[in-house]
């Protein structure tokens, strides 16, 4: 009884300052709402009914929420706020402090909340450069940037980081890569990663080459699943017929 009571007399703080701001909203007139900030924070931006003011006014008010938000270090929650609002440039700071923190994660799928394609370049650049390159990824694929992501796959390739490389390929659509990658994770023993590249880059050929690797190592099952990806049901039969 006593939080619906709370929620009503807020409601009611909230509608008396709608009334009193419908054709503007000065600072001193603000100071009326940040009394009741508190309470709207702990409340949560996802729960407050604010459609009685104008766009300039709620804005205005998300806005103030978000900073505090902020202050209070509750970033997703400011993050909502911002988006709101469209505040590209609040966003980029909460992005910014993810950045402080080493999470580079966060900070990129902030960065991609603000279109800030120049810092998700840079920090895509810098997270290659160091050997982050889950982050990199998501940085570059974030801006389509495919130069970039073509560099990655390489990077993993050499690297032998087989999932990241398959991620990347198939992502940019690079059969010939795709095929590489097949090449170099079947001789890793890496089937699986194996057959599904050379099923994304429709080699018939390297399917059919993942397969008789696998019949050689007795892995019976996958050896069909690698004959039946590439339609070579002479291969499954056969298989059917002798290694029951």
């Amino acid at each position: 009884m006593e939080t619906i009571t709370k929620e009503v007399v807020i409601q009611k703080m909230i509608h008396g300052i709608a009334e009193d701001n419908k054709k503007y909203m000065t600072e001193d007139k603000l100071d009326s709402f940040r009394t009741i900030l508190p309470a709207l924070v702990k409340k949560g931006i996802d729960n407050l009914n604010l459609s009685m003011f104008d766009d300039s006014i709620r804005s205005r008010i998300i806005t103030t929420l978000g900073d505090e938000y902020c202050r209070k270090g509750s970033f997703s929650d400011a993050i909502k706020c911002y988006i709101l609002v469209g505040d590209r440039t609040k966003l980029s700071s909460i992005a910014a402090e993810f950045e402080k923190v080493g999470n580079r994660k966060e900070a990129i799928n902030t960065y991609r909340l603000a279109n800030n394609t120049e810092m998700l370049l840079e920090l895509g650049k810098r997270s290659l450069a160091e050997g982050h390159l889950f982050e990199a990824i998501l940085a570059f694929k974030a801006i389509e940037f495919r130069e970039g992501l073509l560099q990655v796959g390489q990077d993993c390739l050499s690297k032998g980081r087989w999932e990241y490389a398959f991620e990347v390929f198939s992502t940019i659509n690079e059969p010939a890569k795709l095929n590489d990658l097949g090449e170099k994770s079947l001789a890793d023993k890496q089937f699986g990663i194996a057959l599904k590249s050379f099923q994304k880059s429709e080699s018939k050929e390297g399917m059919d080459k993942v397969g008789d690797t696998c019949l050689r190592e007795g892995l019976v099952p996958l050896s069909i699943e690698a004959y039946n990806a590439s339609g070579n049901q002479m291969m499954v039969q056969f298989i059917k017929e002798n290694f029951n």
